[in-house]
């Protein structure tokens, strides 16, 4: 039955085929040890805190940067805040950092994201736990220099799509937030007017009209979610921070000396029979402006921005790089380079398929030297409003069980079906060897046979006991075809084609979100059963 708070129920997904194979043999131990990125231990934590790209400079540039993002906020984290602690503490070599990343999406998107960071909090948390000499960071790395706009602007809610109607090029980060006002004002009108809507709309309403980027207005939104978590949130679309990075730009831009290196992390990954998700490029940067976010090609003897009828000497990028780095934006092969660049970052959270492409950067950072981190899977959530759940119920159905793929669950269902006409074929039988008993009796105990209005009242039982067994036969037949409903059910949850946590979005579930947010539920979540997933029961 649902109860009146929303709870956690784990369950093992490893037998319910949920995850790729690449993640199920991570999971497992099966991995190539050639291709894993290892785990967390002492030993490379000594590593990361030692390694020259966490210079005290290096840590003050980044705490510098991190506080003049959170000024700009309307609201800032106060001196005591947790945030504002942690920010501080990335100037002490004994802070490290666990981050997660994520494109930015209006109404912060998809279920998933919420997860995400939930699992990264958790995932320092329980770093923190078993290394306590050292600070364990949680870090939400914004994908704002991201430019598929298509990707971020809608959301789905009770059947009907919103859109961000904003015609813009370049960085989604850069733009401005004050277009999606109509938007909010539309969702308030739409959804169900309780505390837990209410709070959230006017949480957006705030973000989307105080500040001047849509990434100011996604740090804000977070950083109003998570600040008693100590989430740092981080814009890496920052002059000062590309700088640290500007000799890996250089590299990649005007010596493309770092293609070959990847593809020879793609090889590994070939022999280890992984498909690799993204192609090399000789240049894998973008070039970025106010007219764009345009891939760099070298033809000619002059760097071409595709999309643009412009063109550069080398000598001219040269000086860009050096004055104005950020006019250069990683694409997603070397963004996880740019992060560790920047952040002294022991672990990153990944999603299943973001995890196979960190998989074919392993040569790169060692090319680089470039710390490498360890890799974990992000936890998943699923929630099962209580027409899931009485559906479930009336059929005697585990929960878990809208978790199988469709395959497994469509077995489910055949031998639910099979065990209820067997229950009853079973009844049937032991009724006619009844009957059949009381013939017996008399002969065995040689008593006389039974008379004819007696027969005559057995063959009558027996008559009705065949009418009866195939009126319960047919209904089990009709039971069959409700146990579709069940099916229905189900595929709001998983199937072939819809997984929740990526196609419903945050927006449609905050009465059961932030229930949770709010009374620490989700921190009972460990990271480190990556194994296991969630079930939400609202």
């Amino acid at each position: 039955m649902a109860s009146e708070l929303p709870f956690l129920q784990e369950v093992n997904v490893m037998d319910k085929a949920f995850h790729n194979d690449v993640v199920s043999a991570f999971l497992t131990g099966n991995l190539d040890p050639s291709i894993d990125f290892g785990k967390v231990n002492r030993e490379r934590i000594q590593s990361l805190t030692q390694h020259s790209d966490y210079s005290p400079e290096n840590r003050k540039i980044l705490v510098e940067a991190l506080q003049k993002q959170y000024a700009s906020l309307d609201e800032s984290a106060n001196d005591n805040s947790a945030v504002h602690q942690n920010i501080q503490a990335l100037l002490d070599s004994n802070s490290i950092t666990v981050t997660t990343g994520q494109q930015i999406h209006i109404f912060l998107g998809p279920l998933f994201v919420i997860y995400k960071i939930i699992s990264c909090i958790n995932a320092a948390r329980e770093i923190q736990k078993n290394h306590p000499g050292y600070r364990v960071i949680p870090v939400f790395w914004m994908a704002s220099e991201d430019h598929d706009f298509d990707e971020i602007r809608s959301i789905q809610l009770y059947n009907q799509q919103y859109v961000w109607d904003r015609p813009g090029k370049g960085a989604v980060g850069r733009f401005s937030p004050k277009t999606l006002l109509p938007l909010v004002d539309e969702l308030a009108d739409r959804l169900d007017q309780n505390e837990f809507n209410t709070t959230f709309i006017d949480l957006c309403r705030k973000a989307y009209s105080k500040h001047d980027t849509f990434a100011q207005a996604t740090q804000y939104l977070v950083h109003q979610l998570f600040e008693k978590d100590g989430l740092v949130v981080i814009d890496p679309d920052s002059p000062s921070l590309k700088l640290l990075y500007k000799d890996i730009i250089r590299k990649d831009v005007l010596d493309q000396s770092l293609q070959q290196a990847m593809d020879t992390g793609i090889a590994a990954l070939k022999e280890a029979g992984i498909k690799p998700p993204i192609n090399t490029r000789p240049i894998n940067h973008f070039f970025l402006s106010e007219e764009g976010r345009n891939r760099i090609e070298f033809t000619n003897d002059r760097f071409e921005l595709i999309g643009l009828d412009k063109t550069y000497h080398a000598d001219e990028l040269s000086k860009l790089i050096d004055t104005h780095p950020e006019t250069f934006s990683p694409n997603a092969l070397l963004r996880p380079i740019y992060q560790q660049r920047i952040l002294p970052n022991i672990e990153y959270i990944c999603g299943g398929s973001e995890f196979i492409y960190w998989l074919e950067l392993s040569t790169l950072f060692d090319h680089l030297n470039v710390f490498k981190p360890a890799l974990n899977i992000r936890k998943s959530a699923f929630i099962l409003g209580s027409g899931i759940q009485k559906t479930f119920d009336r059929y005697q159905i585990l929960y878990e069980s809208c978790l199988l793929n469709d395959e497994s669950f469509n077995q489910l269902l055949a031998q639910k079906s099979s065990e209820n006409m067997e229950v009853v074929q079973n009844a049937k039988t032991k009724l006619e060897e009844a009957i059949s008993d009381l013939e017996k009796i008399s002969s065995k105990l040689n008593l006389s046979a039974p008379s004819k209005s007696f027969r005559k009242s057995l063959d009558g039982i027996l008559s009705n006991v065949e009418v009866q067994f195939e009126r319960w036969n047919d209904e089990i037949v009709s039971q069959n075809e409700h146990l579709n409903k069940v099916k229905r059910q189900k595929d709001k949850i998983r199937s072939s084609s819809h997984l929740q946590e990526r196609n419903e979005f945050i927006i449609n579930h905050l009465p059961t979100l932030l229930p949770l947010l709010k009374n620490g539920q989700f921190e009972s979540i460990s990271q480190n059963e990556a194994t296991f997933a969630n079930l939400i029961i609202a």
